[in-house]
């Protein structure tokens, strides 16, 4: 009986392995949604918004849907998300090429690498809260920007931790390219987590 019981709440669907299910399920799908939505390359930011307006309404338990809540926050954080996303993705595209060139010329530029390396930690430092503020708030570019900086540094330790799990991921991802179908995805989802717990700090309405 008890053994009944086990397997009748294991496959139930209130039980783990359909939360499981539901849980890759989802990761897969919106990683899909973020790769088609980021085709044109300039829009990767307004995916990631959208992204993050989906993860952040599960985060906060509110009810979602992964596919019209994904293509409203795409289309409502466009005008937003779109300049900053595409600046961030030309800046990081750029040092990193600048990374790769500079090692072919030798130990005498180590310190302009450094430098590269430098604006790219940088840039992912502050990203952290850039595409979560954007799907959360409404607010000016300059704002969001300013804000974004501000919380990079005042919670420095979710910051730097949000950076060292992508680039873990990434590292991961290189070393098992089959991770890449859920590689973004469950990125925005783990620091989601981390994200909301300073967002909910300064912003009392939990929308």
């Amino acid at each position: 009986m008890n053994g009944g019981k086990i397997m009748k709440g294991l496959f139930s669907f209130d039980g783990p392995l359909y939360k499981f299910c539901v849980l890759v399920y989802e990761t897969f799908m919106l990683n899909l949604l973020w790769f088609i939505g980021s085709l044109p390359i300039v829009t990767i930011g307004v995916s990631t918004s959208a992204l993050y307006y989906v993860y952040g309404k599960k985060v906060r338990e509110n009810s979602y849907n992964i596919y019209s809540d994904f293509i409203k926050g795409y289309k409502e954080n466009f005008k937003q998300a779109l300049p900053i996303g595409a600046v961030i993705t030309i800046i990081l595209s750029f040092s990193i090429y600048n990374i790769f060139k500079l090692n072919k010329m030798g130990s005498a530029y180590l310190w302009l690498q450094g430098f590269q390396l430098f604006i790219i930690f940088q840039i992912l430092l502050i990203s952290v809260f850039i595409f979560p503020l954007i799907a959360r708030i409404n607010m000016k570019l300059i704002d969001i920007l300013k804000n974004s900086l501000i919380l990079a540094y005042k919670h420095i330790v979710i910051s730097a931790t949000s950076v060292a799990l992508l680039i873990a991921l990434i590292l991961f991802t290189i070393y098992k390219p089959s991770f890449g179908l859920f590689f973004v995805s469950f990125y925005a989802l783990v620091s989601t987590y981390f994200i909301e717990k300073v967002l909910k700090r300064y912003i009392k309405i939990q929308t």
